[in-house]
């Protein structure tokens, strides 16, 4: 193990964008990505693999940037966790209509929460 760990390298400093992510793209929610998709991926990688790794989706783009060698920090987490619903989000839909309210609710999903 230790030859073939020689010759691919310990990841560090690499990253995989993943162009598109299905799963944010079918959800329209910024906190089922962090919550059953971001924080489960790191956790597995991080804990289970033994791989220091760190997600970084862009909601604007819908992509989805994966970098190894860097674990992430509670700064990370408490970050992830803050983002707003986004537009698509359909619980924030239903709550504007409900509620007669033209955004989302600040800082809160209604899904998640």
């Amino acid at each position: 193990a230790g030859g073939l760990t020689a010759i691919l390298g310990d990841g560090e400093g690499q990253q995989l964008l993943v162009h598109r992510c299905r799963y944010l793209e079918a959800s329209g929610c910024a906190s089922i990505c962090v919550n059953c998709c971001k924080m489960p991926t790191q956790d597995f990688f991080n804990n289970d693999m033994g791989v220091p790794m760190r997600m970084l989706p862009d909601y604007e783009t819908l992509e989805c940037r994966f970098q190894f060698g860097v674990a992430p920090t509670a700064d990370d987490e408490a970050e992830a966790r803050a983002v707003p619903c986004l537009g698509a989000c359909p619980s924030a839909a239903a709550v504007r209509e409900a509620w007669g309210r033209e955004k989302p609710l600040e800082g809160v999903c209604v899904r998640m929460s």
